[in-house]
């Protein structure tokens, strides 16, 4: 097995990941959409419900056929470098890209609840805002966004920052 194919074995996971939550959303929101339906929020319901369902299956599908792209993003350079037993900067690559895939879970609602308030009614859009911290969630929507990001696309990166921060201050006398 490869670093390439490593990388884009963690991206079919976690395509597989968001096609399971974006179904187990699909069975909550009909409940949602039965019970709390207002004509007033028509379409803010419809982004919050059926619009996070839809990113979770688009991002799962990103992810399934894009998975050797992303797993060549994973790997960095070394990527066609066949992986003999897996050591610690193998195993922190995969944890950190892993790490970035499941913050990318928290930001696909938040996203989706953005968008409906703001494709929503002027009356609506106001009242949302209003009761909604809207600096603060596109605060968390960049943060969940930038440390995924961070953590998929820049997981050799940090990985080389950790066994670096891990040896500093020994020499190899020290053991």
């Amino acid at each position: 097995m490869t670093k390439n194919e490593l990388g884009e074995l963690i991206a079919r996971v976690f395509g597989l990941i968001y096609v399971f939550k974006g179904l187990l959303m699909l069975f909550t929101n009909v409940f949602g959409l039965v019970l709390f339906w207002d004509v007033e929020q028509e379409i803010y319901i419809r982004f919050l419900y059926v619009g996070s369902m839809l990113l979770f299956l688009l991002v799962a599908v990103l992810f399934w056929f894009k998975a050797e792209v992303i797993g060549k993003l994973i790997a960095g350079k070394e990527g066609e470098k066949p992986i003999g037993a897996l050591n610690s900067e193998h195993i922190l690559t995969a944890v950190f890209a892993a790490f970035g895939c499941y913050l990318l879970i928290f930001a696909i609602p938040e996203i989706a609840d953005l968008l409906g308030i703001m494709f929503s009614p002027e009356e609506v859009r106001k009242i949302k805002f209003q009761n909604v911290n809207w600096v603060s969630k596109y605060a968390m929507i960049g943060l969940y966004l930038g440390l995924s990001v961070t953590f998929i696309l820049g997981c050799r990166g940090l990985q080389g920052l950790v066994m670096k921060l891990r040896t500093s201050g020994h020499t190899d006398k020290d053991g």
